[in-house]
């Protein structure tokens, strides 16, 4: 999402700072208005009008800071002092009116300041980003110097006042929940030398619930009567009508008071102040009725009925969350107290009232699914299309029902009579991030809404403000096959082109979405002439310069935000990458943290002292610098990674801080012990761990996933003697590839000529082995892993002899290499390459099932035979077999290079696999030989013409599989009501599924290698045929691109690929420079 579009979207959730936020998006219209060429104006004149506009945005946003920080500066101080008067109390209760009103205000203003923070971090974010672009369309580099001079300057950018308040807040919260627990609190201020005796209201509210909980129902009233009268007796003050209707405000919160109680306690006193509001919550009798867990209408129809209640001013008063009384009525559902409020006051002159979160009480009926509230409101005057505004973005219902798939809602809000004949297609009914509701329908497959959104107008071809795409194209991004046919059948164009010159099948093959993929061909093949249609909006074609489409966000900046501030001319000489960092003798360990706050889980009755904002890990190694990762967390900086020496005694510590502000919110750590039981088969463990506040309590858990990686165990090649893949000696003529372009990174690399894929697994006593498949097949449908046996048992039932290397010793070429294979079924990876011609190259591909493989597939893993193995039982398995295999190779080439010529060349040797931790831990052990992923989750069925999904090592997936990796849309919070975006993230909360994810998405597949610093990978041909664009794409990640082809008959090859595995061989073009 654009900066504008978050921008719009985040000040919907703080209505009471719109108008006051930097105007970014005049701000970006200026510098494209200057950007024109004018030769009446010069480059001063521009600059002059341009910092005379930031300056007065820099104004506005100051003084309404420091407006807002001297607010809260007052009403903190106002806290602090009933704070003090109720600890000087001889003793303080929470059922205590003075305490749930001053407990209850202090959370208030805790969220008053992180709502202050965050328009503070914001605002700082637009200036920054106004001030890049101004530099990048004028040629400048201003942008560092008038941040430091001018902006950051300002009050509002200085962190020191609002730290202060944080801690002051957080520090009274704790004081005052730990004198309510009876706990011990060193103060450290002048203390009343004479406690102050609680209030006499307060004394008759504590008879009262004793009385209720002890005294036999048949007689309570008769008692109460007594009690009240002796209180009279006893109080004959001025201020006892105060007094009443406070005590009278705290009854009705209490759950164990009926209402026949409250009655009779309305009934006997005749001097109560209904109009009583309190002075720190802001409520008054109806939000405190409408708010109690208990039905209070009977007493609520009293009240409204009494003489005295005031039915104008009451209903209209806003509490300190901005909510009147009907709003708590509609988010609740109570249809008779509705009824009765529309009866009695005149609501209705709040009926479209927003409360702190830009909420009508319309919207909350619609979210909470409150079908007749919902119809009573719209009956009584409440407006269903409001107006989207870029100063004041609002909320829209029909935009919030169609996220979440409520039909009846949706066909309910279409039937208004406010409902106009172009209304869906009007960019005024766009939400914050420029969505259309037949936008958000599309995203989230729902057909029925589809249809009627269509029924009443809504243009299948339009295209919404934030992407410039049509629904078409969200319905191909988020894989729905049903929507996309269904949009086709009503018209779509579903060759239409974006800005970026991308049609939805580009998205469709980039997602890994194979179902929407055989829609799309399949009306493609049908229309084969028709031309794609470019983009309404779209001017002339663009070059394609950076794919912005491959870099993943969950923020996408414009294609001028990804320009670095100080950019050098294209280099004359291709810039080389020198190989990878790799483990030597220490442990690799990363921390991977979900997106946005997902790794955060609070207990949903806690309440946090200070909103979370920045998550440091520290450890108890000296050498190991502290961490701090900024809530919410971005998708690229979700990760913390470090090289340790042991994992015996190390400690971790996860410490949750506020983002303004030094206390301690909460603690847990990771001891040794527990992150090395949980890592067992897997490279990426998931963990839970329990999160504690300052007084030790459990306040949520701390969730994200680990991964550890040892180092070679045995004795690595030495680079100083043993080349690495990145330094070429080749003696051939070393060209660049052809038709490199610009954008291309390059990287020596002595790969060339043709290598044959041999498929390297293990036997259950730990012998590598070479064969054609993972099985042997005993009987006709009896298939058994090669793990399951030891090498001896392999040979006695394959009857193999002593002539296997003098065999392999008479191989030619690869297809008597082949033919080899297919009579042995399986040779030790040993004798392979001792006795293989060493100018043959060979590409060793480890077969490690994956998680999905070992969970559906009724594959087990390869049952290494542990007793014994100190390895195994240090690390895992799956170290131990990369270990096992890299231990025969590293001893084949020392031995092949004592026997040797000295001038002649060694085995070329390349590692690849389908299995995405193998692919990891190969290019971390060692820096010798490079490691291609093999992205085999999408294959392509020559019989039905399709392509289907199948596991990476391709085993069949389970039809119900897919479907649970569709991501529930239809759960609306507060915090992400009006954005489908804003959950998107590269991090998914089980490996299994993450695993499966990348071997099918070419997105995925280019994220995980790039980040894992593997050389390249292996993609489909027919993939790439469908969709060439992706082949520019994919190599400007600095990858190495190769086509995979198992077809015995060639097919057509595609071209800029650095080099075509056509069934087992795999052949690269020329040297690869790439």
């Amino acid at each position: 999402m654009k900066f504008g579009k978050y921008l719009a979207t985040r000040s919907l959730e703080l209505p009471e700072y719109s108008g006051h936020f930097i105007n970014y998006k005049a701000l970006k219209k200026l510098i494209n208005q200057l950007a024109i060429q004018d030769d009446s104006l010069s480059l001063q004149d521009k600059k002059g009008s341009f910092f005379f506009k930031v300056e007065r945005e820099l104004e506005k946003v100051n003084e309404f800071y420091l407006e807002k920080q001297s607010e809260l500066r007052i009403k903190l101080d106002i806290l602090m002092m009933k704070k003090n008067k109720l600890f000087n109390q001889s003793s303080v209760e929470k059922s205590s009116i003075d305490f749930i009103s001053l407990y209850e205000s202090l959370k208030k203003f805790s969220s008053d300041l992180d709502r202050l923070q965050q328009f503070v971090e914001l605002n700082e974010a637009g200036f920054t980003k106004v001030l890049k672009k101004w530099d990048k369309r004028s040629k400048s580099t201003t942008k560092e110097l008038y941040l430091s001079i001018a902006v950051n300057v300002q009050p509002v950018f200085h962190r020191n006042e609002i730290i202060e308040l944080s801690d002051l807040v957080a520090t009274n919260l704790l004081e005052l929940e730990a004198q309510a627990d009876g706990d011990v609190i060193i103060r450290y201020e002048k203390q009343a030398t004479k406690a102050i005796p609680s209030s006499k209201s307060d004394r008759l509210f504590d008879q009262l619930i004793f009385m209720i909980k002890t005294v036999d129902p048949s007689v309570i009233l008769e008692k109460l009567t007594k009690l009240f009268q002796s209180f009279l007796d006893e109080n004959n003050s001025d201020n006892i009508s105060f007094k009443l209707s406070n005590l009278l405000y705290l009854l009705t919160l209490n759950e164990n008071v009926s209402n026949e109680i409250i009655l009779h306690f309305i009934n006997f006193f005749s001097n109560l102040n209904f109009s009583m509001v309190d002075d720190l919550t802001g409520r008054n009798f109806l939000h405190q009725l409408v708010i109690s867990k208990v039905d209070r209408y009977p007493v609520l129809d009293q009240i409204v009925r009494n003489p005295d209640f005031d039915p104008s001013t009451l209903p209209v008063i806003k509490d300190f969350n901005g909510r009147t009384p009907l709003h708590y009525v509609a988010e609740a559902g109570n249809l008779n107290t509705l009824q009765l409020l529309l009866q009695y006051t005149n609501i209705k002159l709040v009926i479209d009232a927003l409360d702190g979160n830009s909420m009508c009480a319309l919207l909350l009926a619609v979210i909470n699914r409150h079908i007749d509230i919902l119809q009573l409101l719209l009956a009584n005057g409440s407006n269903p299309f409001p107006t989207q505004s870029e100063v004041q973005p609002v909320y829209l219902p029909l935009n919030i029902a169609c996220q979440l798939g409520d039909e009846e809602i949706v066909k309910i809000l279409l039937s208004s009579t406010k409902h106009s004949e172009n209304q869906l297609n009007n960019f005024f009914q766009c939400n914050a991030e420029g969505l259309l509701p037949l936008h958000i329908v599309a995203s989230l497959g729902n057909h029925n809404l589809i249809t009627l959104l269509l029924d009443h107008g809504a243009d299948v071809n339009q295209l919404d403000k934030l992407n410039k795409w049509t629904p078409m194209f969200y319905a191909v991004i988020q894989g729905n096959p049903q929507t996309v046919e269904l949009l086709i059948a009503n018209g779509a164009d579903f060759k239409l082109r974006d800005d970026d010159n991308l049609d939805p099948l580009y998205y469709a093959v980039l997602e890994g979405n194979v179902y929407v993929m055989n829609v799309l061909l399949k009306y493609l093949k049908d229309e084969p002439d028709k031309k794609l249609t470019p983009s309404k909006s779209q001017g002339p074609e663009k070059p394609h310069l950076t794919p912005s489409v491959l870099s993943i966000s969950s923020v996408p900046s414009s294609v001028t935000d990804l320009i670095p501030d100080l950019s050098l001319p294209p280099p004359i000489i291709p810039l080389r990458k020198y190989g990878h960092n790799f483990l030597e003798k220490k442990i690799f360990l990363k921390f991977n943290f979900f997106t946005a706050r997902d790794s955060l889980k609070i207990n949903p009755d806690t309440f946090l002292t200070s909103v979370p904002g920045r998550l440091t890990v520290s450890f108890n190694k000296d050498d190991l610098i502290p961490r701090n990762l900024i809530l919410p967390i971005s998708s690229k900086e979700n990760t913390i990674a470090l090289q340790v020496d042991s994992l015996d005694d190390i400690m971790i510590d996860f410490e949750l801080y506020p983002t303004f502000g030094t206390r301690l919110i909460a603690k847990s750590t990771l001891s040794a012990s527990l992150l090395l039981s949980r890592y067992n088969k897997e490279t990426d463990v998931y963990i839970s761990l329990p999160l504690f506040d300052v007084r030790l309590r459990n306040i949520g858990q701390l969730q994200f996933s680990y991964q550890v990686i040892f180092p070679y165990s045995g004795k690595p090649l030495e680079i100083s003697i043993y080349e690495t893949y990145w330094k070429s000696t080749n003696n051939q003529s070393s060209q660049q590839l052809v038709k490199s372009t610009y954008f291309s990174f390059v990287t020596a690399s002595s790969l060339s000529g043709q290598y044959y894929r041999v498929k390297v697994f293990l036997s259950h006593d730990g012998i590598p082995l070479v064969a054609p498949e993972w099985y042997l097949e005993l009987a006709p449908n009896l298939r058994v892993p090669i793990s399951n046996f030891t090498y001896s048992q392999l040979k006695v039932m394959l009857l193999h002899n002593h002539d296997i290397p003098e065999r392999t010793a008479n191989v030619k070429d690869f297809k008597q290499l082949e033919i080899l294979l297919d009579q042995l079924k399986c040779i030790p990876l040993q004798v392979l390459l001792e006795n293989l011609p060493i100018n043959l190259s060979i590409d060793l591909e480890i077969f490690y099932p994956t998680l999905y493989e070992l969970t559906f597939a009724d594959l087990p893993l390869a049952r290494l035979n542990v007793k014994g193995n100190e390895l195994i039982l240090k690390t895992n398995e799956i170290n131990y077999y990369t270990d096992t295999i890299l231990t025969t190779v590293f001893d084949h080439v020392r031995s092949s290079r004592q026997t040797i010529q000295h001038d002649q060349k060694t085995r070329s040797m390349i590692f690849s696999s389908s299995n995405p931790s193998i692919c990891t831990i190969l290019n971390w052990k060692q820096p010798n030989y490079p490691v291609l992923f093999n992205m085999s989750g999408v294959v392509f069925d020559d019989e039905e013409k399709t392509f289907k999904y199948v596991s990476a090592n391709g085993f069949p997936i389970l039809e119900d599989f897919e479907r649970t990796l569709t991501k529930d849309r239809s759960n609306i919070k507060l915090d992400n009501i009006d954005s489908i975006n804003k959950k998107e993230s590269n991090s998914y909360t089980d490996e299994l599924v993450n695993q499966h994810c990348i071997s099918k998405s070419i997105k995925q597949a280019v994220f995980f290698a790039t980040s894992n610093n593997l050389l390249g990978i292996i993609v489909s041909n027919q993939l790439l045929k469908v969709c060439p664009r992706l082949i520019e794409d994919i190599r400007s990640r600095g990858l190495i691109l190769v086509a995979s082809e198992n077809n015995k008959t060639p097919y057509d090859i595609i071209d800029d690929v650095n080099g075509l595995r056509l069934n087992d061989i795999l052949t690269f073009q020329d040297d690869i420079d790439m």
